[in-house]
This record gives structure tokens, sequence and C-alpha cells, in this order.
């Protein structure tokens, strides 16, 4: 058993995390969406386990894990699933099953290239392969041609196995440390250690509500299901993983679904010991961010929710300081890529970049200018059609997509307390 935190559960992560990102890069010609988006899609269908029923009764870990994959994907081809009367398959243009054979094949090479360079899952990769040679020696040898057939279909799934491991990630060898972290080091936590209930104590993730009778084991957030907005900002994503600085600004109304956005867009550095989180609050937000600038090293995502309070008059004298501060930062060629995700209500938003006299948000002005990604209030057209197909997977968003007025989706499932119990 993987223990979550130890050296195998990281590497088996990180493993994942290339695997599924080299099946969206593979899969995104022959689809309609970008690649972005397909990783946000398969990260997604991840976090709703399959039941252990599905995989459990097979012989060897290679096929559990094929079958489990395999079955993870099968409701991308369920028409159910968009609630528009085609699958997800169909409007993309990928079917599940292809999905889950590209990714499959991925998952084992990145397992065997990380053991082949000394990493914790050499007894894994030791297990996959000699479950191969039981597949085609002892199975084989029992049951004859009906299993000759069984097993050329795992020889398919295996297929991208034998590619080349040497696809370069851009990464050519240690990273230099950037000489300004000083004594306490790079500002941050690693990405790799964290997960959605540190997203929802600490980044300000709204918490999903609560019902009675719940399922056992729902997952700390609901589903996600994508929308227009989230597209755009998967692109600023891609600029940082492509090694350039990059600022986002979401701006929406209230509990639009901004800062869960930000954390589902970060999904593809998630699994990275390479990247680092840095959410400054205390002792106040513009103070921790100012006492702490010099040491954000590269590929750290500096977290700004609620970025009035570090930009605008709240910030009082420091709010120029910061956005001077985060303009410097972006154009730092020592320190790229750093990726700024910030969030905003549209006053908020509007007070920042108009120029007044005298103009007290120069900086703010210019840093901000052109960053800004819109969140709608509602959920609408097939993104609306897509709540109602993921509602079968998630009690919450079925409850949401049948009580939710005028689509507001995000609003409900943050609704307050009192709200809920009215409707209980």
């Amino acid at each position: 058993m993987l223990v979550l935190g130890t050296p195998e559960h990281r590497a088996l992560a990180a493993a994942a995390s290339d695997a599924v990102q080299r099946t969206a890069a593979d899969l995104s010609d022959r689809s309609t969406i970008s690649a972005e988006h397909l990783t946000m899609v398969i990260n997604e269908v991840f976090r709703v386990p399959v039941p252990v029923a599905l995989w459990d009764s097979e012989e060897t870990v290679l096929q559990a894990l094929a079958t489990g994959i395999a079955a993870q994907f099968a409701a991308l081809d369920d028409p159910a699933m968009t609630g528009q009367g085609v699958s997800w398959a169909e409007l993309v243009g990928v079917t599940g099953g292809r999905v889950a054979q590209v990714l499959f094949g991925h998952l084992m090479t990145e397992i065997r290239r990380s053991a082949a360079s000394g990493g914790p899952l050499g007894p894994l990769a030791s297990r996959l392969d000699h479950d191969v040679t039981h597949l085609h020696l002892e199975e084989a040898d029992r049951t004859g041609r009906r299993v000759e057939e069984k097993i050329e279909v795992v020889r398919e799934m295996l297929a991208l196995v034998v590619r080349s491991v040497s696809i370069d990630d851009g990464h050519t060898g240690p990273e230099p440390e950037y000489a300004a972290t000083g004594k306490e080091g790079a500002v941050g936590w690693p990405l790799i250690e964290l997960d959605d209930a540190f997203a929802v104590e600490a980044l300000e993730v709204k918490r999903a509500i609560q019902f009675k009778g719940a399922p056992i084991g729902l997952p700390m957030l609901p589903l996600y299901v994508p929308r227009e907005h989230d597209a755009v900002l998967a692109e600023v994503v891609k600029e940082a993983m492509a090694g350039r600085s990059a600022l986002a600004v979401l701006v929406g109304g209230s509990s639009t679904g901004k800062t869960r956005a930000c954390w589902q867009a970060i999904a593809p550095l998630r699994h990275s010991a390479r990247w680092r989180l840095w959410h400054p609050i205390s002792p106040s937000r513009p103070k921790a961010f100012l006492s702490a600038l010099a040491r954000i090293g590269p590929r750290t995502v500096v977290w700004l929710n609620e970025a009035q309070e570090y930009l605008g008059p709240a910030a009082g004298d420091q709010a120029e300081q910061v956005a001077s501060g985060l303009r410097e930062l972006l154009r730092d060629s020592r320190r790229k890529p750093v990726l700024v995700l910030a969030t905003l209500w549209p006053l908020h938003w509007d007070n920042l970049i108009r120029r007044t006299d005298p103009d007290v948000h120069a900086q703010a002005r210019e840093l901000l200018t052109g960053r800004n990604i819109h969140v709608p209030d509602a959920f609408t057209g097939s993104a609306l059609g897509a709540v109602s197909g993921a509602a079968r997977q998630d009690p919450r968003l079925s409850l949401a997509s049948k009580n939710a007025r005028d689509g507001q989706i995000t609003q409900y499932l943050a609704g307050v307390p009192d709200r809920w119990t009215a409707i209980r």
C-alpha cells in the first residue's frame, strides 16, 4: 500500500501527472478542445473513484490497473454525462476508451522512467514487468487462443510503453537556486504536498454545502465542470509551464467560482516537486507580500485571492508598493517562471484600473490592464448541460442542478448554512 506523503506516493503522483499531460498532448490534435482543457477533464474524471468490484477480481496488478483506468473513463462515452443527448466523446472527438488506452501506456512509461532513474517506484515497475511475463506465459499456456486474443489487447495498450522515454520536458538538470532567497529559503509550500483540504483551509476555496444523509467518503470539493474562462486561464498556466512568467486576474461576483477555478487551473503543476505555492497573509496581506518579495524564486505560484486587499485602499500606502513589486517580479528573468493568480470583484477591478487625479493606482493599473478573465455569474448552454451530466456522480451537483436559480450553480454550492437549512 502506498502511504500519503511517502517518497513512493509522491513519485507515483508525479508519474501520473506527467502521464496525464502527455496523454492530453497526444490526443488534442484529434480533439476539438485544447490539451490544457483535456488535461482538466482527465484530472476531473480521476476525482471519482470507480467501484473496487470492477477491477478487484483481476489476477494481476497490471490487469487491475488497465481495467480500473478503462472503467474510470467509460463515463465519457455516456450521453447522460453532458445532458445534451450526446456523449462527451462525440462532442470532442475522442472516446473514453481511447483516452484510457493512451493514458495507460503513458503511465507505464512514466513508472518505468522513474524506476530507471533510481526512483522509489522500482518495486512497482518490477511487479508490472512480472505481470507482463505472467500474462504472456502462464495464461497463454493455460487457456489458449482466447487468452492470446486478450493478451493482444494488453499488448495494444502497452504499445506506447516501448516508445522512447527520452522525451525532453524542458528540464536539463538541477534547478539553480535563486541567489536572493537568503537564509530562510524560498517562500511557499511544495505544490506536490497540497490537496483539496489545503485549498479549503489555506487558500480560501469555498467549502461545499453539507447535507443530511450525504454518502460517506465524498471528496472535499464537488466535481468541477469547466467553463469558457477555464480554457482562457489554462493558456496562462501554459505560459508559465513553458518558462514565461504570467499573471491572470479572475474578475467576477461573489461565489462565482473564481478561487476554485484558480485551484483547478494549477492541477498540471500540483504533482511537480519543482513548483511551489505562496499565499501571503500575515501579519497583513500587503506586509506579508512585501517582506518576502525578494525570496520569491522560480516556479512559484503567487496566490492573491481577494487582490483588493493587496492593491486597493485597504492596503494604504503599501498598495502601490505591492503593485510595483509584482511588475518587477514578472519581468525579472532570474526568477522566471512565476505565475501570479489573483481574484477581484468587478467593483474592485473598476476602481483599480480607473485613472484618477491624483492617480493613486497608477502601478496597479499598469499591472492589471489586459490581464483580466471574466467569470460569469451563471452556468449557461453546454456548461449547464454538463452540470446535469456530472450530477450523476456527485449528489451536491445533483442538488444544485435541481435547486439553483438561473444557473447559479457555484453560489448554491457555497450557500450559507441558513439557506441550506431552509431547503432541507
